[in-house]
């Protein structure tokens, strides 16, 4: 099974579409308990695409025994997290951190693209020209009127 959380009700509604099982909301006090019922004590594998400490600790608590916690976003170089190590060593955790991917994995993602495997099109929310940048980062960062991801068009 495949559970999200999201602060967008836009993205929770794709992810939806796109197969994820359920999509929970991380403001909501309980969804952490609610998930770690529905998984029988956590999940097997976490990714963490925010670089917030509130959702990296979020992670650990959703995470099983024996999870791999995958950081995907990078830090500010002067930031830091507490993290207890008492709960990492005995849930067993495994802390992954990743940023970006290699040509290898380039291809291989553009090769599920030309299949049709991976919907691009159901990706972007928008397309923009280049007048219309700035507004477009605007409501692309705030998730304003349905945004998801928006790609600019120079030539428009």
């Amino acid at each position: 099974r495949v559970f999200a959380t999201g602060l967008s009700a836009v993205r929770g509604q794709r992810g939806a579409a796109w197969g994820v099982d359920r999509v929970f909301d991380p403001r909501v006090p309980n969804f952490v308990k609610e998930l770690l019922e529905l998984t029988d004590g956590g999940v097997d594998r976490v990714v963490v695409g925010p670089a917030s400490e509130a959702a990296v600790q979020q992670a650990f608590d959703v995470a099983g025994s024996g999870a791999v916690v995958c950081l995907f976003s990078p830090f500010a170089p002067d930031q830091d997290i507490r993290v207890s190590l008492s709960r990492l060593y005995f849930k067993e955790l495994r802390v992954v951190a990743s940023y970006s991917c290699v040509a290898k994995e380039t291809r291989e993602a553009l090769a599920l693209i030309e299949q049709g495997v991976i919907p691009v099109d159901d990706l972007v929310t928008h397309r923009l020209g280049l007048d219309e940048v700035g507004p477009g980062i605007l409501k692309t960062a705030g998730h304003g009127d349905g945004w998801l991801r928006a790609v600019v068009y120079p030539q428009r």
